[in-house]
């Protein structure tokens, strides 16, 4: 969200103003109303929040399934980012010649710097990174990974 800068227009005298709430008139009272709604809206985890719930959506900008390395087809995959610096990741891959799908799942912690995203799996210390826009986060593994908060 922006900032919203000072009114340049004249302000009421000191009398005119002592007699009116801040949001004098009917449609700067809806316009404050409108103000303070939207101030108040976003998700539980707080304005600008990495954290939640994300989905594979792409990779490599194709829709899933997605082939990873060479052998490697990903049906699914779900990181839960928690507010207090740690992760888990669940995913559904083929291995082939396999054709059963196998559920993994991993855990870590992450940090965040601006917009540029670093998580570090606990299991093996390798680590990965991307960049987060609000509702995208991507993250670069062999190939560009697209999460869309859920």
């Amino acid at each position: 969200m922006g900032t919203i800068s000072g009114s340049t227009s004249r302000r009421p005298s000191t009398n005119a103003r002592a007699n009116r709430s801040p949001c004098f008139g009917t449609m700067k009272r809806l316009l404050c109303l409108g103000l303070l709604s939207l101030l108040a809206c976003g998700d539980s985890t707080g304005a600008g929040s990495i954290a939640g719930v994300w989905g594979l959506d792409k990779i490599d900008g194709a829709a899933l399934p997605g082939i990873t390395g060479c052998c490697s087809q990903i049906l699914a995959d779900e990181l839960v980012i928690r507010a207090n610096g740690s992760f888990t990741e669940t995913y559904t891959q083929v291995d082939t010649p396999s054709v059963t799908p196998t559920t993994y799942a991993d855990n870590g912690h992450w940090s965040l710097k601006g917009t540029e995203f670093t998580m570090v799996y606990s299991g093996n210390g390798n680590a990965a990174y991307g960049l987060w826009n609000g509702n995208r986060l991507t993250i670069i593994f062999d190939k560009p990974w697209e999460f869309n908060r859920r």
